[in-house]
């Protein structure tokens, strides 16, 4: 969920830290209120909400900033039983496992700690939009394929 609103990798690893100290701090407090229904999950997204809220609030220079609305739509997908399941993930696995190496390499390389778009051209000496275009069109094979799955099981 976390990483859905932040971009940045090393950004949305210091919110997920953030989040688990204040649940690590917090957890007696939640034990003797049991907030939100006693449902550890609930408090967990509210606290990442909380957290990524307030980053986004300091990002002033960021390019790209979110809503207060966009945040909380994707913190209650984030929480829904088909999001959360391993579903998804054994659809993702299928399915960036029948990527062409060229494609699954790629994508994999680009969602490196501190990776570039520029990084990657430049060590593929392809131009920048080349790597873009790659990019997109990855993205778009494997988004397919994991609704095709995912359409798959939900007709069994």
């Amino acid at each position: 969920f976390v990483r859905a609103v932040v971009p940045n990798q090393a950004d949305a690893e210091d919110i997920v830290q953030d989040v688990a100290i204040v649940l690590w701090k917090k957890f007696a407090q939640f034990e003797s209120q049991r907030d939100l229904d006693g449902d550890f999950l609930a408090w967990s997204l509210q606290t990442a909400r909380l957290k990524i809220k307030s980053f986004l609030r300091t990002q002033r220079a960021e390019r790209v900033r979110f809503s207060a609305v966009l945040v909380d739509h994707l913190a209650e997908v984030a929480s829904e039983p088909a999001y959360l399941g391993s579903d998804l993930q054994a659809a993702f696995e299928h399915c960036i496992g029948r990527l062409s190496d060229s494609d699954r390499k790629l994508l994999l390389a680009r969602y490196e700690p501190g990776a570039s778009v520029a990084a990657i051209a430049d060590r593929l000496s392809r131009p920048v939009q080349t790597i873009y275009s790659r990019l997109k069109r990855s993205r778009q094979k494997l988004l397919g394929c994991i609704e095709r799955q995912l359409g798959k099981e939900a007709s069994q």
